[in-house]
């Protein structure tokens, strides 16, 4: 191919004009084809567009509709509700430790119950109904006494102190647990109350049932109110004797 500027530039370089000339001529062709190029272009992009229709079906059809999803979801469910409500309705066991920091959020006005935390780990209530019980006969008071005895003391927790030191909320300083009112297991046991106190896994006594102290205390209430009518009875007579 020759070129009209030819005249114009140095003999030498002919060869690059006619090599430039030809890539000038392709260019034109690739910025708009024609012809059967154009008719290959075209074929070519109808071909890569069957086919990505194509994958695009088979992907589709491998799909869930709404409906297919909500039928599958009824399915499980029909056949993993009955399975929880079976494994619920057995006894569940946690081998670590227990925590429901929200269970006291809910404040309890219908009928309640005080509940109980058995040796074994279990929560439950103790039953007070006369049908549950057997050999019933009335406390002996005097053996009961020796409660007075036994002197309310105040204290701190050691492992509350430990445990909020170690945590340093409060600026870095030592913290220091408010004083608590209490009695001492092992002072309960000592006065022979032991019925009263609960040991732990070592059998060294460990905790006290509070709650069971209100009924001795009623018991000494009971023998002291007979104590107190019976002096009231003594202090009529004198008085009479004296008048």
């Amino acid at each position: 191919m020759l070129n009209s500027r030819r005249g114009a530039i140095p003999s030498e370089l002919d060869w690059l004009i006619d090599t430039l000339d030809d890539y000038e001529e392709r260019l034109r062709t690739l910025e708009a084809p024609g012809g059967e190029a154009l008719s290959s272009t075209v074929a070519k992009l109808q071909a890569l567009v069957a086919n990505i229709q194509a994958q695009l079906d088979a992907w589709t059809s491998t799909r869930y509709t709404n409906a297919t999803i909500d039928t599958k979801d009824a399915n499980v469910a029909a056949q993993i509700n009955p399975a929880i409500a079976a494994t619920l309705a057995g006894n569940v066991g946690i081998g670590g430790a227990l925590n429901v920091p929200n269970a006291y959020a809910t404040d309890i006005t219908w009928t309640r119950r005080t509940a109980w935390w058995g040796n074994d780990g279990r929560a439950g209530y103790a039953s007070s109904s006369r049908r549950k019980k057997t050999a019933i006969r009335a406390a002996d008071e005097s053996q009961l006494l020796a409660l007075l005895d036994v002197e309310p003391k105040t204290f701190r927790y050691r492992a509350e102190i430990l445990r909020r030191t170690a945590l340093r909320i409060n600026a870095g300083e030592d913290y220091v647990p408010p004083v608590e009112l209490g009695l001492i297991a092992e002072e309960l046991d000592e006065a022979g109350l032991g019925a009263f106190v609960f040991c732990g896994d070592d059998g060294q006594p460990d905790g006290i049932e509070y709650g069971m102290l209100t009924v001795a205390l009623l018991a000494i209430a009971r023998r002291q109110r007979g104590e107190i009518a019976e002096m009231r009875r003594d202090i009529a007579e004198i008085r009479e004797a004296m008048k």
